[in-house]
């Protein structure tokens, strides 16, 4: 009955329901594009992956930056790109696949421009914080159940790099998120483990906590950046703490991460793994030998970690109810 309630208030707060008439199909993929209000009053666009019958729904959260989910080719065709499409096609037809565009994202006729935000529309730097972007997810996550062919009462969510932060998140403020992937990303000491980041970079210590400083003390700004991010993002992500999310959830936990991540010290993973295990949760970990930040190891090529890992995730999710 708790379940319940939580549920319908969700879907109450966070989003108008999207409905099949409102899908329309993207061109050359096995995605449909749809919409929904959010809690802020934004239109929030996200794609579905087909299925001809009733599946689960997965929700993949990609890493930082503000690049579009579809690319277009020279055929009129789009080309999905990014981790929800490697995980649709490693889990078949087993889930009805969810990714969502961030607010203010480039568009899909735009060129990449990596995971930084150099570069970014001025609407992205504003919106992107770990709040508004979960109220986005919220939303599309709310309208996906409405649509036919998904199945309710779980939800698996899969969060790399930054993503991992929203997929705890996500795991806390939304009852039927059943089991919850973090992989490449921030622990609980977000601060902490950038700081052990300089460090491996040979950056001086204190000038990562000056830096850190410079972020708090400007907290909300857009125009002054660090490491290629605004300070309203860092401020943001630097307060959140995805193992006390977890801790106040009901999810099942997997994490994963390479011990040779260049962009986020292993401490992190290391970290979370163990503050869960000590607080009585149980957590399936992955630390993977040589791995990088994409979860590739020596030998691999992109996206061959990655989809390694998927099918680690999709074992874990069948195993574990």
């Amino acid at each position: 009955m708790r379940r319940t309630l939580a549920r319908l208030l969700l879907l109450a707060l966070v989003a108008l329901p999207a409905t099949s008439a409102t899908a329309e199909r993207v061109a050359g993929t096995l995605f449909e594009r749809m919409s929904a209000v959010d809690g802020f009053g934004r239109s929030i666009n996200f794609y579905l992956s087909d299925s001809a019958t009733p599946k689960p729904l997965a929700l993949v959260i990609q890493g930082s930056g503000c690049n579009g989910l579809f690319r277009p080719l020279p055929d009129g065709r789009m080309s999905a790109v990014g981790y929800h499409n490697v995980f649709r096609s490693i889990a078949e037809d087993r889930y009805r696949v969810l990714a969502v565009e961030k607010p203010g994202a480039r568009g899909t006729a735009e060129a990449p421009i990596g995971g930084q935000a150099e570069g970014c529309p001025a609407a992205f730097l504003e919106e992107h914080t770990v709040e508004r972007w979960a109220t986005a997810l919220l939303a599309a996550v709310a309208a996906a159940r409405t649509t036919a062919n998904v199945v309710g009462g779980r939800t698996l969510v899969i969060g790399h790099s930054e993503g991992g932060v929203l997929a705890a998140r996500l795991a806390r403020l939304d009852p039927e998120v059943s089991h919850a992937a973090l992989l490449a990303s921030p622990g609980p000491d977000p601060a902490a483990e950038l700081v052990l980041w300089g460090e491996t970079r040979r950056r001086p210590r204190d000038d990562t906590l000056a830096m850190i400083e410079r972020i708090r003390a400007t907290p909300e700004s857009t125009s002054d950046f660090a490491l290629g991010h605004p300070h309203r993002r860092w401020s943001s992500f630097l307060a959140a703490d995805p193992v006390a999310d977890l801790l106040a959830s009901s999810a099942r936990v997997f994490a994963a991460q390479g011990d040779a991540d260049a962009n986020w010290p292993v401490a992190a993973h290391d970290a979370l793994v163990s503050r869960l295990g000590h607080s009585g949760r149980d957590v399936t970990a992955l630390r993977l030998s040589g791995a990088d930040h994409s979860l590739n190891a020596p030998g691999q090529r992109p996206p061959e970690g990655m989809a390694e890992v998927f099918r680690n995730i999709l074992a874990w999710a069948a195993s574990v109810p």
